[in-house]
């Protein structure tokens, strides 16, 4: 039954999904695939697999990672993109079956196999030349972070652009990412409960709608920390009001009342202390846990 299910997926009979073919575990799938396709481009891979300078093991692993989603995706390796192969190095480490590997281990497969096909001229000259580059796309600009919320007030989202492009001078990218979303996130919350608001300018009950959708996470869950997304707003309203001063043409016409008073923020330092302390209490209980660890 083994043998039979191999030959009829090599021969193309059958299509099966990602999951369904790793759940089989061929000796000769290899073999039985290049004798049944006899793609000269196939072959040519394959040979040039046998020059890395890996071990045996991992020559058959870079040709089983493109064999595979040749026989997944139904298609003859003149038609694996780039794309075609990186959803299936993704969708591998996604359900824990990349080749060689621990279930869960968070690997990529295709790895060895992405460079040969890029140095054969298979793909794009644009093409990164190996997956893992493929795979990392670095740090995105502001405005493709800002349009990743969809923002429907154009104004609002222009103004949200150019508002976080002047801070992204002052500050890390992992800090921009966090602004990004307690300002975005704070007008998608304004935008649902009023869909005609069109300035900064609220009303108290659009400030204590938001207020409120502070205290609870999407999961259910009290939220332990607020004061990343009030500090942020606040900070957004008051460099308005100074930069309006400078540049009146550019930022005067969204001068608004800040919604985050001097009372909101008062009690931040009570709630700095306690998260200190859940911290040290944490610690206090991991700490007899360590030489077991160790």
């Amino acid at each position: 039954m083994n043998t039979s299910a191999g030959h009829a997926f090599a021969m193309r009979l059958i299509q099966p999904s990602l999951l369904a073919f790793r759940s089989y575990r061929f000796s000769h799938y290899l073999r039985w695939f290049r004798t049944i396709a006899k793609d000269p481009v196939l072959e040519e891979f394959c040979e040039r697999t046998l020059s890395l300078n890996v071990s045996r093991q991992s020559i058959r692993r870079a040709q089983f990672d493109v064999i595979v989603p040749l026989t997944v995706f139904g298609i003859d390796i003149a038609d694996l993109t780039p794309e075609a192969l990186l959803f299936y190095a993704t969708e591998s480490r996604k359900y824990g079956v990349t080749a060689g590997e621990a279930g869960g281990d968070g690997c990529f497969a295709a790895t060895q196999a992405w460079p040969i096909l890029s140095n054969m001229g298979h793909f794009p000259a644009s093409t990164p030349g190996t997956l893992r580059a493929a795979v990392v796309k670095g740090q995105r600009p502001v405005a493709e972070l800002v349009d990743k919320h969809k923002v429907r007030n154009r104004g609002v989202r222009d103004l949200l652009i150019h508002y976080i492009s002047r801070r992204s001078v002052e500050v890390d990218h992992s800090t921009l990412t966090s602004l990004v979303t307690n300002l975005v996130r704070f007008w998608k919350v304004i935008e649902d409960f009023n869909p005609d608001q069109a300035d900064l300018r609220l009303s108290p009950e659009a400030v204590t709608h938001w207020k409120e959708s502070l205290l609870v996470r999407p999961d259910g869950k009290p939220r332990l920390h607020v004061e990343g997304p009030f500090l942020a707003v606040r900070a957004f309203y008051l460099d308005l009001h100074t930069w309006a001063v400078a540049e009146p043409e550019r930022w005067a016409q969204w001068v608004a009342p800040c919604p985050i008073r001097d009372e909101d923020v008062r009690w931040f330092h009570v709630r700095r202390r306690r998260v200190q302390e859940r911290m040290a209490n944490r610690t206090r209980e991991r700490q007899p846990l360590l030489p077991v660890l160790s």
